[in-house]
């Protein structure tokens, strides 16, 4: 049995976000945040900014498609949730001198082409929040189809994946782990649904996925992707509706997801396959041949072995480990 470790720290480090789109996130989201604390009409209604979302949460892979930013609000729940967003949107667009640029969405506004002229794409989620006791507390956010503001808690769903990552609980590899999820889907709807333009379900259903059925008792990435498949097919294979995932911020709470019976019926067949790909990939003896499996199921970002004499030394010696700067962590 192969765990090709090495070869999956290897993958990690070519799935993280590049240095050109975080320091093109960094100039998206901070001079609109400094725009939104001074705008004429916005001012009196700002508090302060975080950030928030996988940016946030170091699990964001690949290009970096979306920031999430949340502004706290002076606004009171009197005020009615279609209000709050209307005030934002009209500060946005001046901001951007475009009124058709940001776009109401369920409860933010979202920025399509935070940078004009570039050529990468990103969107930025503007969320306006009431700030109900602190900044590290539940918050209230608006909700478009119920009319109603609702609980949230970002920096509690941010202190929970760090909590995840320690030591004490998985060794450092939580989020290793939740971007490793995140890629092999990405890879696996662009093979089998690529007609689909946002698939579902979303990094951070993923992500809440991840930590309901995370093994700790596991130790290689290998081992680990494979136990965390087998456990979400175990509890869910005879599912015949979305289930609902434990809000980690929130106590008694539900995460909101907006996927279909059929877009998570289409989860798990493509789950399943994948399982038992994986699963022999993990069994096959010849690291060389292992990892061409494994990149069957993860893409062409995970690095292949090539069959030399070198893979013969490296059964022997076992195979090197390619050591990389650190990445540059994102702003808060």
């Amino acid at each position: 049995m192969s765990n090709l470790e090495s070869q999956f720290k290897e993958f990690l480090h070519n799935i993280e976000p590049d240095e050109k789109a975080v320091k093109y996130a960094q100039k998206a989201h901070e001079p609109l945040r400094e725009y939104l604390s001074s705008d004429k009409e916005f001012a009196g209604f700002f508090i302060d900014s975080f950030l928030y979302g996988s940016y946030r949460r170091q699990t964001a892979v690949g290009d970096i498609k979306d920031v999430d930013i949340v502004i706290l609000t002076n606004f009171s729940e009197e005020d009615k949730p279609n209000n709050a967003l209307q005030k934002l949107k009209s500060a946005l667009a001046r901001y951007y001198e475009d009124p058709e640029n940001p776009e109401y969405q369920r409860r933010s506004i979202r920025v399509n082409d935070p940078l004009p002229g570039t050529d990468t794409e990103m969107t930025l989620d503007v969320i306006p929040a009431i700030l109900m006791t602190d900044d590290e507390s539940p918050l209230k956010v608006p909700d478009r189809e119920v009319g109603e503001w609702i609980w949230s808690h970002p920096k509690g769903h941010m202190k929970h994946t760090s909590d995840l990552n320690k030591d004490n609980f998985s060794e450092g590899r939580f989020v290793p782990l939740v971007k490793i999820v995140r890629w092999w889907w990405k890879h696996q709807c662009e093979v089998n649904q690529p007609e689909v333009e946002r698939p579902k379900p979303k990094g951070f259903w993923l992500e809440c996925l991840t930590a309901e059925n995370f093994d700790t008792t596991k130790h290689d990435y290998a081992d680990h992707f494979i136990a965390l498949l087998q456990n979400v097919y175990s509890k869910y294979k005879d599912e015949k509706s979305v289930p609902e995932l434990d809000d980690p911020g929130l106590i008694n709470e539900k995460i909101k997801s907006s996927m279909t019976n059929e877009e998570f019926a289409k989860f798990i067949k493509i789950l399943k396959t994948s399982l038992e790909l994986a699963t022999n990939a993990a069994n096959t003896v010849d690291d060389a041949e292992s990892s061409e499996k494994w990149q069957e199921v993860l893409g062409p970002k995970f690095p292949i072995i090539k069959k030399t004499t070198e893979t013969n030394d490296m059964k022997k010696n076992g195979p090197t480990i390619i050591t990389h700067p650190p990445k540059q962590h994102y702003n808060a």
